[in-house]
């Protein structure tokens, strides 16, 4: 079991951060009689999955609804599936907006050294 500053040594996060992700839901710590909060392992792989998936772009509300349905089980892995293909659709079309950008930036300094 760990301490909220353990986890967020472990994972990278601010401790305001892991509260804040508590209080939306998205993490549930385990109460000690003394009122610190505890965590294990578990713990520490949600809050990887949940910062990884926020990197992709997934808004906070996106990462709550895919909680939720996780934890309703089995019969919610196709909605999930959805969830994540339509992130990895947003993906991909920024992946080209960038590609995009770093064409005229090439272009547009080729350009310039040419003046």
């Amino acid at each position: 079991m760990y301490k909220i500053s353990e986890i967020a040594r472990k994972t990278g996060l601010s401790t305001a951060t892991i509260r804040y992700y508590e209080q939306m839901g998205l993490l549930e710590s385990k109460p000690k009689a003394n009122h610190y909060r505890e965590f294990d392992d578990t713990d520490i792989d949600w809050l990887k999955f949940i910062d990884n998936m926020k990197k992709t772009g997934m808004k906070l509300a996106d990462i709550r609804h895919f909680s939720d349905l996780k934890q309703k089980g089995e019969e919610t892995r196709k909605e999930r599936l959805k969830l994540l293909a339509r992130q990895e659709t947003e993906l991909i079309q920024k992946r080209k907006e960038i590609e995009q950008s770093l064409r005229f930036l090439e272009t547009t300094k080729e350009i310039t050294q040419s003046c």
